[in-house]
């Protein structure tokens, strides 16, 4: 009989169809924790689980150690663990009550609670832009005045940049937190339903649906890096330059690797300072999405997203370019395996990945154009995040969007590329 892995997951996010596979690839008989979601996905999920279990809060640790001992009784539990940021602290705290291999929970916690990353990192040398907590519309003149404009306002423990907004000046940030004090609780709602620990020590929490962290908007080239921990030591994997991001709302519409414009020299600095801000995060036994901007300072961290791989089509555009199936290198650590087996790379040279966002709200008619983009030199695959029926929330496009792999395309081509596309994809919305 196969060992039974558990992956937690809620409103359908953290990759459940592939873990589902690779899981099953790996010889594990699959099963599924999840939130409340429409019967739809729930039949779509019972073709890849053996089993999926709605439960009533799978952000509550206990409930998930409960639902675990109950539904795999007389078999033997391997693997329990969520790629949804939402929920890997649980899901990890339930591993660990479980005896089964899990992330450090300390890092976890911390990567998750941007205020209690910032307060880490402010602590070393690691270069960090001056921010502070924003708890009410009173407090708004005061803070900003601390943190200067422009800034940026975002959710504490966010994710897909949801509701993250630049402000230029005090009105402009008024206007801010009003909208996301409004807006906060109608998407990813269980992921904001519970105060934080503003450290690890959990005498002190905040209430993410009324405070926000305000910090110092900053200026230079943007990166992302995929790298694994495992044991304190680090394997880095991929290295992408976020070539085009929209910066209302700070939409990542184009990465590429090699980075553009840097040497060797500066991209050994940025994996160092990378490297040492999950040191002083104190994160291990972990898969990690990294963000990184390089100002006119050096490097400077903006977020780890702990415990899973990055998002969009990055996950395809990484095993394609370097042959490390990141999914399986995830299963692996959290079933304390040794890493698998490179596969071979099918694609040389750059590799770049577009995405195309919605521009408005609404349902989700027919998406129109995609042929024709596929056409377009150098594509290799066209890959949709909606359906025709599904509900369009501009705050939340990044779940809505066209994906392109592209590959073999020459640095100046790569803008006039994705404009093109851009003018090709058309959402129909009513």
């Amino acid at each position: 009989m196969s060992k039974v892995a558990i992956l937690v997951s809620d409103e359908g996010l953290g990759g459940v169809v592939p873990f589902g596979q690779t899981l099953r690839q790996a010889d594990f008989s699959p099963i599924l924790f999840t939130g409340k979601v429409d019967q739809d996905r729930l039949a779509n999920w019972r073709k890849t689980y053996d089993e999926v279990h709605v439960l009533e809060d799978p952000y509550d640790a206990g409930v998930l150690v409960a639902s675990a001992k109950d539904v795999t009784a007389g078999r033997q539990l391997a693997v329990l663990f969520s790629c949804y940021d939402g929920l890997v602290v649980p899901a990890a705290r339930a591993a660990a009550a479980l005896q089964l291999p899990h992330p450090a929970i300390s890092g976890l916690i911390r990567c998750r609670n941007k205020y209690a990353m910032r307060l880490q990192t402010s602590r070393t040398a690691l270069g960090t832009p001056r921010f502070a907590l924003l708890g009410s519309p009173q407090d708004c003149e005061i803070v900003g005045t601390r943190v200067g404009f422009p800034s940026v306002i975002k959710p504490l423990n966010g994710l897909a940049s949801h509701l993250v907004r630049k402000v230029n000046d005090l009105p402009e940030l008024q206007a801010a937190y009003a909208e996301l004090a409004t807006k906060i609780g109608l998407s990813f709602a269980g992921n904001y339903s519970r105060p934080l620990p503003i450290d690890n020590n959990g005498k002190q929490a905040i209430d993410p649906r009324t405070t926000f962290l305000l910090e110092q908007f900053l200026s230079g080239a943007e990166y992302s890096a995929e790298l694994l921990i495992r044991g304190g030591k680090f394997h880095r994997v991929a290295l992408f330059h976020k070539f085009i991001v929209d910066e209302h709302g700070f939409l990542e519409c184009g990465f590429t690797m090699p980075a553009l414009g840097v040497g060797s020299e500066r991209e050994e600095m940025i994996w160092q300072h990378i490297e040492t801000g999950i040191q002083t995060l104190k994160l291990d036994n972990a898969a990690a999405h990294v963000e990184v901007l390089d100002t006119d300072r050096g490097p400077v961290l903006v977020e780890v997203n702990a415990g899973r791989a990055g998002g969009q089509i990055l996950v395809r555009a990484v095993r394609k370019a370097t042959g490390v199936d990141l999914l399986s290198e995830i299963v692996a650590l959290q079933c304390g395996r040794e890493r698998p087996m490179k596969e071979e790379p099918t694609l040389t040279g750059r590799v770049t990945t577009f995405t195309v966002f919605p521009s408005q709200s609404g349902r989700l008619e027919s998406i129109e154009g995609l042929e024709a983009v596929r056409k377009l030199p150098g594509v290799i695959e066209v890959i949709t995040f909606c359906n025709p029926g599904d509900v369009i929330d501009v705050d939340d496009k990044e779940l809505f969007a066209v994906n392109l792999l592209v590959a073999g395309v020459e640095p100046e081509e790569l803008l006039p590329l994705y404009q093109r596309a851009n003018e090709l994809v058309r959402f129909v919305i009513n």
